[in-house]
């Protein structure tokens, strides 16, 4: 698949802004999938694109925090493992649905998605009502 330079600055605007999401709050794959499926990146393709992008940035932050000592590597041994799991697993899955039954859910799951992180209270707020923080 050959892309216009048209759709490269479409897609790298999607990236730039989808970074700044994910810097901020998180969520920056509600920008870039939709984006990749608009130019007509087939679904799998596009959510393997996406994950992989969003594996740099994970990475980045982690490294970033454990240096500034923000994280017992101890601590996350046991949620590590279980992210890696399921990722595999949600791969091997992802591999295996028809792609005409993934682009029919996708928009579905990302209205859901977008509506979740919208109406639901974040992350920081819950621990802080529980007295956790």
């Amino acid at each position: 698949m050959i892309l216009s330079p048209e759709t490269i600055a479409f897609l790298v605007a999607a990236a730039t802004m989808a970074g700044c999401v994910d810097a901020m709050a998180g969520g920056g794959g509600l920008i870039t999938l939709p984006a990749l499926m608009a130019v007509g990146i087939p679904p799998v393709q596009a959510v393997a694109t996406n994950k992989l992008q969003s594996c740099f940035g994970t990475f980045g932050a982690c490294v970033a925090y454990a240096r500034r000592g923000h994280m017992d590597l101890k601590t996350y041994k046991w949620p590590i493992i279980a992210a890696f799991v399921g990722s595999v697993g949600g791969a091997w899955l992802l591999q295996r649905v028809d792609p005409s039954i993934l682009a029919g859910l996708m928009p579905a799951l990302l209205i859901a998605m977008a509506a979740y992180f919208t109406f639901s209270p974040s992350w920081a707020m819950r621990i802080a009502m529980r007295g956790w923080a």
